[in-house]
């Protein structure tokens, strides 16, 4: 996934992230509910792409290591905001 991801975005798959947080939901008739499978799947491709673009072993070229950190920094801020909103929903849920 993480070297399909590489190749196609964001000149091809310009729209990845959307789609990865579109499996994160669950349409049911009460409203939003959070898909856990899909959050789990969320973050191992979140944790994948963020090992294959900022590892430092790797030699990379100015072009591609500038690439890299917009590319991290635009993960690392999805999977934190739903990170959080994940923990929230669940305090949620459990409450009720």
């Amino acid at each position: 996934m993480t070297t399909v991801f590489l190749q196609l975005y964001p000149s091809v798959w310009g729209d990845f992230f959307d789609e990865l947080i579109a499996l994160l939901r669950t349409n049911v008739q009460s409203g939003f509910k959070l898909n856990t499978r899909a959050l789990d799947f969320f973050l191992r491709v979140m944790t994948s792409i963020d090992e294959e673009v900022a590892d430092l072993v790797v030699p990379r070229g100015k072009v591609e290591a500038v690439r890299n950190t917009l590319i991290v920094s635009s993960a690392w801020f999805l999977r934190l905001s739903f990170r959080n909103l994940a923990d929230m929903l669940f305090d949620v849920h459990t409450l009720k």
